[in-house]
């Protein structure tokens, strides 16, 4: 297919500057045209212009079929994924749910609760107690009062 364009396109190029090198005689110029590279490259083009025709009218309804359940299939598919999104989504949130309530809030409860003794054990020391050991007295100005109690 690329030989005949270029056979066409180099024998209507040449048909073209022997019709302008010409005098501007008809006759001359009937000869130009009636050439046999011109003929040649007429029924080229002709040929080709057919094959064309003859290929688009074969491939034309199978690419449009094709054009069709492309885009059938692509939108089937868009409408898969945002439902499996909508799905996923859904179970994260849900998922979230079930870790904030089976073990979020008891966590924080049982956290809750050892705050809670080691407040009421701390109010058991004795205020007196702290200030004349060295050790307490340390351990509750640096934060190490567990270790301390110990």
């Amino acid at each position: 297919m690329n030989v005949a364009v270029m056979t066409i396109a180099l024998n209507t190029d040449d048909v073209l500057q022997e019709f302008n090198l010409s005098s501007k005689l008809l006759a001359d110029q009937q000869s130009a045209i009636n050439d046999p590279r011109m003929v040649e490259a007429g029924n080229i083009a002709v040929f080709v212009s057919n094959v064309v025709e003859i290929i688009m009218d074969q491939v034309s309804p199978i690419m449009m079929t094709f054009m069709d359940k492309l885009t059938n299939l692509t939108s089937d598919h868009i409408d898969f994924i945002q439902d499996m999104n909508r799905v996923k989504y859904g179970i994260f949130i849900l998922l979230c749910f079930i870790v904030f309530g089976f073990l979020w809030v008891p966590y924080m409860k049982k956290l809750n609760r050892k705050i809670i003794r080691t407040k009421g054990m701390l109010n058991m020391i004795p205020l007196e107690f702290i200030l004349h050991n060295e050790n307490l007295k340390n351990a509750f100005l640096h934060g190490g009062i567990i270790k301390a109690i110990r």
